[in-house]
């Protein structure tokens, strides 16, 4: 598979493609048993894959593209105008922390964060919450700090 251009894909995007087909194949109404990934039987295909990943990293195309941070202006700037002393600022303020804090992948799990989702901690260091087994993954704890006069805490990552 190549791009309109001829070009090959990068190798997330092949890796992405590979993972969406083993999906389909295990959701109904197929509800196939094996893993085309993982499975003893795909160990040629998957070798194969392999070889054509490091064909791609020889090409340089193995990089994911990040999108930039947010910079240290255009935080001030939304502190200074976005996160007023209203209540819909005090939204966009927890929101905006929440993202950057726990946003591993956009927005993705953040609908389904409820009260309940974080657990308050008190140790030597101070007031802290962690989210409680959303993610597999390790998550950053945070701190809270004072903040702006409208809003009890803030928290600054500790990783």
């Amino acid at each position: 598979m190549r791009t309109s251009a001829g070009e090959r894909y990068s190798k997330s995007a092949y890796k992405n493609l590979r993972a969406g087909m083993q999906r389909h194949l295990q959701s109904p109404p197929h509800n196939k048993l094996f893993d085309i990934i993982k499975d003893r039987i795909f160990k040629p295909a998957n070798i194969v894959f392999e070889g054509y990943m490091v064909k791609i990293r020889e090409e340089g195309k193995d990089h994911t593209q990040s999108r930039p941070s947010i910079d240290r202006d255009d935080a001030k700037r939304l502190y200074a105008k976005v996160f007023t002393d209203t209540p819909t600022g005090l939204q966009h303020h927890l929101f905006y922390e929440l993202c950057m804090h726990f946003g591993r992948r956009g927005r993705e799990g953040l609908r389904l964060l409820r009260k309940d989702s974080f657990q308050l901690k008190k140790d030597a260091r101070g007031l802290y919450s962690m989210i409680n087994e959303l993610y597999s993954a390790p998550l950053p704890t945070l701190v809270a700090q004072p903040c702006l006069p409208f809003v009890p805490t803030t928290f600054g990552a500790i990783r």
